[in-house]
């Protein structure tokens, strides 16, 4: 029965990808590059037989080449666990995943618990190295443990993009609780799972409630100096390309921190942690880890999270190999099912954007691509004032009035604060009908426009060093 049940399920039509108005990243197509020799621990890299030596194949994946339903059963591992292959997530990757589904869930809406796999290993590594799947299942959990492209992933974007659609079918198909979606990662899923939690503040799609990291990579930069001269997977055209020294970017925006070579400094302009500061994370190591560099970026993590905010908590065990086996399964799950999602609204908040997308309460489009948007956001319920600075590569930014509760029946008010001096646009919703007076500076302005259809008021701004004040009167 429940066989048949997800099988119906799986021929879900395909949901609908990107928003009105933003254009889908789609990575370029394959060339067909001489697949990497080695991974990062001086391992051979083989491709099974019949691939024909494809770097896809080599890594552990396959890229999309069919078409059809969204999704298909093509194995069953357990009783309740089912194997998953998407056929097209959008990203020139097919993604595979293992699903739980428990005998009798959670009423009215269960917890969804989301793992990320240790490098080198599928999918599967979630089910048969740690209890933690089929605890989660005894418990009246879904569990999902997507693959995320290929074994090999280290968090990078279109793996990403793979987790978030594989996502997004669970939350359409299942009675998931919103507000307790979970996620736990073991070494390069740790790191997967702490970047997705940083990069994903999208209300519109699944977002963690609280996070395990069982000794992740959370700096790839890191990692990669620490795996020299064993870079191939990283130096791989499907991966970076290269060093973080020719690609600082890439690889900070699918780390959590930004941490140097010799593991001591992380650069406070490019850590995606601050995305993440409202969200529960447990992070875990043992005292004699053999991948010290790991050891080392999880304290490093430790002590910049507890410089910011008080959500963050640290436990090491005694122990001396690199393994699922360390984590006490029933202390993540107790950790995990006691927080509910709690966005962030009023107060001070601090964002680091990598790319146009939603975070939180506010839609970003950047001056220019391929670079960090990094701002902060003010809301002051007493004055109605949202203040948006410390802004840098913004071009424009759209407010959600209704899940800020920025109240657009009475007089609103917003200021800016840039750091690069360039010309910002501010949309702001819920003014179905024109102000009566749009105000800079306690002056009347003409830098703003309404839109009727969209029912939403844009200021131009085009100098905010000075904080000017601009006030909305309905």
């Amino acid at each position: 029965m429940l066989l048949s049940t997800l099988l119906t399920l799986a021929l879900v039509p395909a949901l609908p990808q990107g928003r009105p108005g933003t254009t889908a990243q789609r990575p370029p197509a394959p060339q067909a590059p001489a697949p990497p020799a080695r991974g990062i621990h001086g391992e051979l890299l083989t491709a099974p037989p019949g691939s024909g030596g494809s770097v896809a194949a080599t890594l552990g994946g396959s890229y999309t080449r069919v078409t059809g339903p969204v999704a298909s059963v093509t194995a069953v591992p357990a009783y309740q666990v089912y194997q998953l292959s998407f056929n097209n997530p959008g990203t020139g990757w097919q993604e595979s995943c293992l699903v739980g589904v428990p005998g009798t869930p959670v009423a009215p809406a269960a917890p969804l618990l989301v793992m990320f796999h240790g490098y080198g290993v599928s999918e599967l590594d979630c089910y048969l190295n740690t209890p933690i799947f089929k605890l989660a299942l005894e418990r009246g959990w879904y569990v999902v443990a997507p693959l995320g492209a290929h074994q090999y992933n280290f968090g990078i974007p279109y793996s990403q993009a793979n987790v978030e659609y594989v996502l997004d079918w669970a939350m359409a198909t299942f009675p998931v609780d919103a507000a307790r979606v979970y996620g736990v990662g073991f070494s390069m899923g740790g790191g997967g799972v702490t970047s997705y939690m940083a990069r994903h503040q999208d209300p519109a799609h699944a977002r963690f409630a609280a996070v395990v990291n069982h000794t992740g990579g959370v700096s790839i930069g890191n990692t990669y100096w620490n795996s020299v001269p064993n870079t191939w997977v990283f130096d791989d055209v499907n991966m970076f390309g290269g060093s973080p020294a020719l690609h600082p970017f890439e690889y900070a925006q699918c780390s959590l921190i930004d941490l140097d070579a010799s593991g001591t400094v992380i650069d406070p302009s490019t850590d995606m942690a601050r995305n993440a500061a409202h969200v529960p994370l447990l992070d875990f190591t043992v005292s004699q880890e053999p991948l010290a560099y790991l050891r080392a970026q999880v304290l490093a993590l430790h002590g910049w999270m507890q410089a910011f905010t008080g959500l963050e908590q640290h436990v090491e065990v005694p122990g001396a190999t690199h393994s699922w086996a360390w984590l006490d399964a029933h202390v993540a799950l107790d950790f995990l099912r006691q927080h509910t999602l709690t966005p962030p609204r009023a107060g001070t908040h601090r964002v680091l954007a990598d790319r146009e997308a939603v975070w939180h309460h506010f839609f970003v489009y950047q001056d220019a691509p391929g670079a960090f948007t990094p701002f902060r956001w003010t809301m002051l319920d007493g004055l109605n004032r949202l203040v948006i600075d410390q802004t840098q590569n913004l071009k424009r930014i759209v407010v959600d009035h209704a899940s800020l509760q920025l109240h657009t029946s009475v007089p609103a008010e917003v200021m800016f604060g840039t750091q690069d001096g360039l010309p910002e646009e501010l949309t702001l919703s819920g003014y179905p009908i024109a102000p009566s007076s749009v105000t800079r500076g306690g002056l009347p302005t003409g830098a703003w426009s309404w839109d009727p259809v969209a029912q939403s008021v844009t200021l131009f701004e085009s100098n905010a060093t000075n904080y000017p004040l601009w006030r909305i009167t309905p």
